[in-house]
């Protein structure tokens, strides 16, 4: 009766049930669609296996990067897709997963996928429950990582030639440090010789002067302004040696060494020493060498 459609306790009628049935199939079928579209769209791997680990489902991103054939996996055993026939450990592992619903994870991975290319990847593999909370199978998430491990061997080689070549620049700054050290140890030693040599021209020019001044005989007299040219010749050859000294700095003069007699220069030392040292009443005489000895 119409009173009844109007009643707390009236039941709904088959067609309306129907309607309501209808919907919630449309609406579980939506959401079944959008969930696979998103997975058909991820970049990392997803794979679904029984409790047995044989594959149920894998997106494309997963059957593009197996060691099986893209097509008819379904069945296999999820540790051939990786390259693992037989592993105890792997099976062990995915056994923690669907019996102890432990979460495992398998850090990079390397095996041969399609056109023998090598892939990396991180696998984690999570237990898959139904309704009551009973485990079902497993779920697998795959993350690529070839490119990554790629980068970082590149830049992990990159930083090696680098310090290898700061090594290489550090070792030349030091060397030539150390040869400016050197350089300038040099100079130090030349300037106080040269100081020392100077000194010495001067006193014997000085000296054989004073003498040629003293001296009544004028054979002897100009044999003493004859040896004080002498000094006055080395003082400018000296001299010279400075300018030339500050060329090598510039890197505009090249030593061009010669052969010199030593027994000669051993006399020629003797001399112009003898002269100051008559100057002083002392007499100053050398043995001459027994044979003749070149230096350069």
């Amino acid at each position: 009766t119409s009173g009844n459609l109007f009643c707390g306790g009236a039941q709904p009628s088959p067609y309306s049930s129907a309607i309501s049935n209808h919907r919630v199939t449309f609406r579980f079928e939506s959401l079944t669609t959008s969930f696979r579209n998103i997975l058909e769209s991820l970049t990392d791997g997803i794979v679904v296996m029984d409790r047995e680990g044989r594959i149920v489902h894998a997106n494309p991103a997963a059957r593009a990067n197996m060691a099986l054939p893209g097509e008819g996996i379904e069945g296999k055993d999820f540790q051939r897709a990786f390259g693992r026939r037989e592993s105890v450990s792997w099976r062990e592992s995915l056994s923690s997963a669907v019996e102890k619903g432990q979460v495992v994870d398998f850090e990079g991975v390397r095996y041969s996928g399609p056109g023998a290319k090598e892939i990396i990847c991180n696998i984690k593999v999570q237990p898959l429950r139904d309704m009551a909370g009973l485990i079902t199978g497993a779920v697998a998430t795959i993350e690529y990582i070839t490119e990554k491990v790629r980068l970082e061997d590149e830049l992990g080689e990159y930083a090696k030639r680098l310090e290898e070549k700061v090594d290489e620049r550090t070792g030349e700054l030091r060397k030539a440090y150390e040869e400016l050290k050197e350089l300038d140890r040099m100079k130090e030693e030349f300037i106080n010789n040269i100081t020392h040599e100077l000194k010495t021209p001067v006193t014997i020019t000085k000296a054989s002067l004073e003498l040629a001044m003293e001296e009544p005989a004028a054979e002897e007299r100009s044999r003493f302004i004859s040896t004080g040219m002498e000094g006055v010749a080395r003082l400018e050859r000296l001299l010279d040696d400075l300018l030339n000294v500050s060329k090598m700095e510039k890197g505009a003069y090249r030593l061009h060494p010669v052969p010199l007699e030593l027994g000669h220069a051993i006399e020629r030392a003797v001399y112009d020493i003898s002269l100051l040292a008559k100057s002083q009443a002392v007499q100053l005489m050398a043995n001459p060498l027994q044979r003749p000895i070149t230096v350069m």
